[in-house]
Order: C-alpha cells, then structure tokens, then sequence
C-alpha cells in the first residue's frame, strides 16, 4: 500500500510538472492592461467599447533598426525600400493569429475598427471591457492601453498692440536673418530639392506665401496632403476654435513662407526651395497621429521610390497623461530610421520638467529633438528664454538635458489664413526654424 502510494505520488508529481511546463509559457508570455486603462474600464458597462492600442512582442528591435540600416544600405533610397519592407513584413507575420482572433471578436460583435499597423507593430481598435482581459492574455500580446490623445501646443497670446503685420512687406523677417538663414542662402543652402513635412491643424494651400512651394503641384496631391477626415485633395483649413484656424498654415509659413509677387518678395521662412506637404491630423476628431507617421513614411505608398518622402517632420503637439510610454518614440525611431528627422516643440508651459512626450525622450543629444523658444530684448539684443518656454530636465531617461536647441519665439510674423499675415509667439513658432534649417 506505501509503495503504491509512492508509485502515485511520483505519478502525480510528474505530471504536475508537466503540466506547469505546459502552460509557464502561456504565464510568462500573457500581456498586460495598463494601468491607466485599467482605472478607466473599472467603471465601465462590460459591453462598452474603448479605442485601445494593442502592441505585439516584435522580431525588429526599434533601437537598433536605424544603425542596421545605415550600416548596410550606403543610400537613403536603399535605406527606405529595406527600411519599409522589413517594417511591413514583420507586422503582418507577426500580426496574422492575432487579427484573426480580432476578427472572430468583429463577427461576433464584441470589437470595431480594427486595423493594423506597420510603423511600429501595434493594432488598434474598439474592444468590448469583457474582452480585454481576455485578449491580454494572448501569447502575441505584449500590453494593451488606451489610444493616446494629442494637442497641439497653443501658441501664448501677446498682451501688447502690435503693428499692422496683416499686409505683405518687402523685407526677410528679423527671425529668419537671426538663425543666419541668409547667409545660408548665399552659399547656396536655400532647400532646393527638398521636402518639408508638418503634423498639424490644416493649412491655407492657396495661402501667397505657400502656394507655389506645395509639392502637389506635381499631379499626386495624395503624397502632398493627408487629409483622414474630410479626404479632399487640397490643403485647407478647418473649422473649429482659433488655434486650429491658424496654427498650421503660420508654422508653415515660418518653413518655407515667401511672397515674390511684389518684386524683391516678403520672405518669413527659412527654406525658400523647399516643398511641403503636411498631414492635417492635430485636434481634427476622427484623426490619428499613427495614420500620419505611416503616411509620411512613404507618401505614395510605394517603397521602391524616394521622391516624395520627406526630409524632416515638424511637430508641435504633445500628450500629458502618458507620460514615458514609447508609443510615439517607436513612431519616430522608424522614421528616422527611414531616412527622416523629427523636430519637436518643446511646449509652453515654463516649469522645469514641463516638456510633454514625445519630446521628452533623451536618449540622445538629438533624442525626439526638441526645441525651445527665445526671446530677443529689443533695448539691448539680447536674447533670453522665453518666459513661457517649457524647461528640461527630461522626466524620462535619467534626467538628460532638454531642450535640445533653442530659436526665435516671440512675435514670429508668418502667414496667417484670413489676414494674411500676423504676429504669433511660441515654442510652435520656434520648432519651425529648426525645421527649415534641416532642409
């Protein structure tokens, strides 16, 4: 009778320790809900539905993708094609089981608007509180939250009366000769053959100072403006509170702006050659910031060519609330990877620490770049921080230096929808002379 007890025993153990060996992967490898996510959905009815991210454990390490590719590939073009295929190739074998379950979850009513994504392996959709704590559990899932909301950075209104900047002058803007973008011009730096790029509000195409430089004269007004919401093919502005009105069409301006129509020309931007597109994506409903980056990576959809990919990114948006997630630092490693720069605005809050993400990274000296805005004492000429710009250090990483460069913000005169011109200060209006200058 011992013996056979031990003969069970021992029968027992192993197959408990079987069992263990069997589902420890499934534990190890089961994803989380954030926290953040998990407070919202707490109060939640289980048959409501909530936009959330779903990121999936990745073969490509984001971090080192860039070095890969400037490694091995010696052009920018072979950089791209590589660089996109890879990206794209990598999401949809890694994504296959998990969108099937999502669109079992779709016929059966319990999620929405699912979609996958390539610049970073992620999905999106609409998921019923009853699945997710399921769906976290899948061996392919990595963390859920909830889809990040981004602002734009509101520019700080001025309590003093300004001249009449409403009318076109014959004259390049103090701003632009201070960052010495006229002596960039004459050795011949004036941005010819390059592309700008702006995430923003939505922008006046028709605008003197902007027209005759958007790239979608070219006959693919698709590759020159990203419009998700309204789908129509010239830039336009958007009807909403002011910020929105006018906020991509000045920082624009400050880019590329110029108005030859008068002889000698009203020049308020900084690459006079360049062209620019722009993705309008910034506090539209129904937009998003990945469909831009996905946009942007490669505006005709096609990885073999070159030609309408930007050079450089201007950003002036943040979020508040996620603090150091990498969702959008992934964005941009995959972007710069491609061959592109981000430049951000540092924001206008003026704390120390103020500095939102994604512009709060610093891993590096040129880390989600980040810029500053100063401001020029006109009895002396000197030039100081503004008094509104956001301050380092960076609360991710250590503490690293931020922001990583500063350039004029105050009283920055540029294109404007309705008045043509007008006077506006920020770090929005700092960001895009960085910008200009990398074109």
């Amino acid at each position: 009778m011992e013996e056979n007890g031990s003969i069970m025993r021992r029968y027992f153990g192993k197959a408990l320790f079987s069992l263990i060996l069997t589902i420890l992967p499934s534990i190890v490898l089961a994803g989380s809900i954030s926290p953040i996510l998990q407070e919202k959905i707490a109060g939640l009815d289980k048959s409501e539905k909530v936009p959330v991210v779903i990121t999936l454990r990745n073969t490509i390490q984001d971090k080192t993708l860039k070095s890969e590719l400037a490694e091995n590939y010696a052009t920018r073009a072979k950089r791209h094609q590589i660089g996109v295929i890879r990206l794209k190739n990598n999401a949809e074998t890694i994504q296959a089981d998990l969108l099937d379950h999502l669109d079992d979850l779709s016929q059966a009513g319990l999620a929405d608007n699912i979609k996958s994504r390539w610049i970073i392996n992620v999905i999106t959709a609409d998921l019923t509180v009853s699945e997710l704590e399921k769906l976290a559990a899948h061996r392919d899932v990595e963390t859920i939250f909830e889809i990040p909301k981004v602002y734009t950075i509101t520019p700080i209104e001025s309590n003093y009366t300004l001249p009449d900047m409403s009318k076109s002058y014959h004259r390049v803007e103090y701003n632009v000769n201070m960052i010495g973008a006229d002596s960039a011009w004459k050795l011949g730096y004036t941005g010819d053959g390059r592309i700008v790029c702006s995430f923003d509000a939505g922008i006046k195409g028709d605008h003197p100072a902007l027209f005759n430089n958007w790239k979608g004269h070219d006959g693919d007004s698709a590759a020159a403006w990203f419009d998700p919401v309204g789908n129509e093919p010239f830039p336009h502005t958007f009807p909403g509170n002011v910020t929105r009105y006018f906020h991509g069409t000045h920082v624009m301006g400050t880019i590329v702006g110029h108005d030859d129509s008068l002889g000698n020309g009203d020049t308020i931007g900084v690459a006079l050659d360049a062209k620019w597109i722009s993705a309008a994506v910034i506090d539209i409903p129904g937009a998003s910031i990945i469909d831009a980056f996905e946009w942007a990576a490669d505006p005709d959809g096609d990885p073999n060519t070159i030609s309408d990919v930007p050079d450089v990114i201007n950003h002036s948006w943040g979020d508040t609330l996620i603090g150091c997630n990498e969702y959008f630092w992934n964005m941009i490693d995959n972007t710069e990877a491609l061959g592109i720069v981000n430049v951000f605005a540092a924001g206008n809050r003026s704390n120390p620490s103020s500095i939102d993400n994604p512009a709060n990274r610093a891993l590096s000296n040129t880390d989600c770049f980040a810029v500053g805005a100063l401001d020029t004492i006109w009895t002396t000429g000197d030039t100081v921080i503004a008094s509104f710009s956001s301050l380092g250090p960076s609360d991710c990483n250590g503490g690293a230096i931020k922001p990583n460069i500063v350039a004029p913000g105050v009283y920055i005169r540029s294109a404007y929808p309705s008045t043509y011109y007008s006077w506006k200060q920020g770090t929005s209006m700092a960001a895009p002379h960085v910008a200009g200058a990398v074109a």
